[in-house]
């Protein structure tokens, strides 16, 4: 992977960590295609469906391959005409989100599938939609309760930016301005996975004993693993007095059945738990 940051190192030219989850391991991304390289990417959404204007509703953004995803501002969001001068290539006009307030985060959440990676075209705009040069805050909530953020700073037109987690998950991704009289706006996005739980392996266990055979034996005590005849001398659930075992009592099971049915079953259940 490239440009990779563990912990609190700085990343890659545009983007520093205020701060940094303590056990998160990660990899940031400075151009489109780096990320798309290295990240097995589930959807992108350039907005290109969208009517221009202000809209106070959630955009509830269904993709093509069934991913969906919430993009939301406290009071409301702006469809605007992306700048099509971009960092990795240059597009026609196509629309791109912002927020309707200055004190307003652009949030991006309610992921319908696990995300382990997200990126895209970062920028910000003034009251009347242009592209102005100022700096971006990024906060990435993980799924284990921790967060990552990092600033991207002296932003001069859509910039890419993108990170993977590799040992947990996203469930929301913010941006804020931090340049004064600035919106933080978004010309597109990118959804990927890089991350696999330690899957969950059952361990059989070695309790567990042998069963009778067909033959109960001759003695006059029960034969000697207890079958559908105990012998001449025991009964279903009295082995008799003659020797051998005989068939244990279904309710009143001997101590040592007991512990192997025990073992066998704390066997069965033992898990392997995901750390982290």
């Amino acid at each position: 992977m490239t440009d990779i940051r563990k912990a609190i190192a700085i990343a890659a030219m545009l983007a520093a960590p205020f701060s940094a989850a303590a056990d998160a391991a990660y990899t940031t991304y400075s151009t489109e295609s780096s990320f798309t390289n290295d990240v097995d990417v589930i959807a992108s959404d350039d907005f290109s469906d969208l009517d221009l204007g202000y809209t106070s509703d959630n955009l509830d953004r269904d993709l093509d391959g069934g991913f969906s995803y919430r993009l939301d501002a406290d009071a409301g969001l702006w469809v605007i005409e992306l700048d099509p001068v971009r960092t990795d290539r240059n597009f026609t006009l196509v629309p791109a989100v912002s927020t309707n307030d200055l004190e307003d985060g652009l949030n991006v959440s309610h992921f319908d599938t696990d995300i382990s990676a997200i990126g895209g075209y970062f920028y910000n705009t003034d009251v009347d939609f242009q592209t102005v040069t100022g700096s971006i805050e990024l906060l990435i909530e993980l799924a284990i309760g921790d967060a990552l953020t990092f600033t991207l700073s002296n932003l001069t037109r859509p910039t890419f930016w993108g990170i993977a987690v590799e040992d947990d998950y996203i469930t929301r991704f913010t941006m804020n301005a931090l340049t004064a009289d600035a919106y933080p706006t978004v010309g597109e996005l990118f959804f990927g996975s890089v991350y696999e739980p330690d899957p969950i392996i059952v361990d059989p266990g070695t309790g567990g004993g042998t069963g009778g055979g067909t033959d109960p034996g001759t003695g006059t005590g029960g034969g000697t693993g207890g079958t559908t005849d105990p012998g001449n001398g025991g009964g279903t659930t009295d082995p008799g007095t003659g020797g051998g075992t005989g068939p244990t009592p279904i309710n009143a099971p001997a101590p040592a059945a007991l512990a192997l049915l025990l073992l066998g079953l704390a066997g069965m259940v033992q898990l392997r738990r995901r750390v982290g």
